[in-house]
């Protein structure tokens, strides 16, 4: 089952030209995902919400990513539509970590904006109010753990179609292509080798194992002021994410299928390419349309709700830059982000560097053993 050169390239630009407004569009939209007590990582009343200068701060912010997101899809599409491919990759790297670069930065910048603001305002919490769950509300429940055993039989099949279908594969498999369809570089064929697409699959749905087991220890968020609503919405988000981890675990493994079938002679290089291709699409427009409806901590479920009018309680002072916690008294290891959809690691913890370097020695071994040992 092939597909031409022609087609694969066309599918590929399109692909490309449409990530970097989906891409964009969703980091300006940030701002509007979060609780309506933060802005630009800053904690604020529930009256500011209505305040013009949050809203012209947030306007602003969007209009800005915008600006860029267009410029940048201009970009791209011109140099899809020239046929420039290797140019294409390299402006898409940039767009990659320019996009995070200037919506970090104008976050920084808007943080101290809202925080001078704050201080004018006087806006100070009325205590340190904290909140629990109430027994016998029906509070959403998170997918266990269990649920990412259904990674397994992709896994398993992925082995068996290399390893029954041995014989069929080639001295040389392709390994890589360039945005124009044609091979740059094979594997050698060795047993360890049609192990590959096996060991590519489990290595994705290990990370996402990882990401399900810490969302399930993180700190719950909840709001003092409406201990019940916020606690209701977090299950609904918190669900929400793990159904996405475990289906787009499921949806990812035929990424290894893919490869593996192709390994085996049964399908083109670019027909696994757009299989994977698919894949991956789905499952980032599934976390696009989760973080959209849901928003951070199910924010967009309570947006309505009405809370005290005040501040319950501010940790701004935990927060570094915007983005890294770090309160040794929290015992939490993991807590809802403050700009952005997920969670992040409380660094006041020693357990959290423990956890970072060993993702970066799985992450460095995983690489090593792809490029030294295949």
């Amino acid at each position: 089952m092939g597909l031409s050169g022609s087609a694969y390239s066309l599918i590929m630009m399109i692909t490309l030209v449409a990530l970097v407004p989906l891409t964009g569009a969703f980091l300006a939209a940030v701002p509007y995902l979060m609780p309506k007590r933060e802005c630009f990582a800053v904690t604020v009343p529930d009256e500011a919400q209505a305040d013009p200068v949050l809203r012209g701060f947030k306007r602003r912010y969007a209009v800005i990513m915008g600006a860029l997101t267009l410029v940048m899809t201009v970009v791209v599409g011109v140099l899809c539509a020239a046929g420039a491919f290797e140019a294409v990759a390299v402006a898409m790297g940039v767009t990659v970590v320019g996009f995070c670069i200037a919506s970090y930065g104008l976050m920084l910048y808007f943080r101290s904006k809202v925080s001078a603001l704050k201080r004018r305002r006087g806006w100070q919490a009325t205590g340190r109010k904290s909140a629990a769950a109430i027994g016998g509300e029906a509070i959403p429940r998170p997918l266990s753990q269990r649920w990412d055993l259904l990674f397994l039989p992709m896994i398993v099949v992925s082995l068996a179609v290399c390893l029954l279908g041995y014989g069929n594969i080639p001295d040389e498999i392709p390994r890589q292509m360039g945005l124009n369809g044609e091979v740059t570089s094979y594997f050698q064929k060795s047993y360890l080798v049609a192990c590959f697409p096996a060991i590519a699959v489990a290595f994705i749905d290990g990370v996402l194992a990882f990401s399900h087991w810490q969302i399930l220890r993180s700190k719950k968020f909840s709001d003092p002021s409406m201990p019940a609503a916020s606690a209701w919405a977090y299950g609904m988000f918190v669900r929400a994410q793990t159904m996405l981890l475990v289906v787009g675990g499921v949806v990812l493994g035929f990424v290894g299928l893919a490869m593996a079938l192709n390994f085996v002679g049964v399908i083109s290089l670019q027909m696994a390419a757009l299989w994977c291709l698919v894949s991956a699409m789905a499952v980032a427009l599934g976390s696009l349309a989760v973080s959209a409806v849901y928003g951070q901590n199910g924010s967009r479920l309570i947006a309505r709700v009405e809370g005290s009018g005040g501040m319950p309680r501010d940790n701004d002072r935990f927060w570094k830059l915007g983005i890294f916690y770090v309160n040794r008294e929290d015992p939490s290891l993991f807590v809802p982000e403050r700009f952005g959809i997920g969670w992040t690691m409380n660094w006041g913890r020693p357990a959290a560097w423990a956890v970072l370097v060993g993702l970066v020695l799985v992450i460095v071994a995983f690489l090593l053993f792809v490029f030294l040992c295949l």
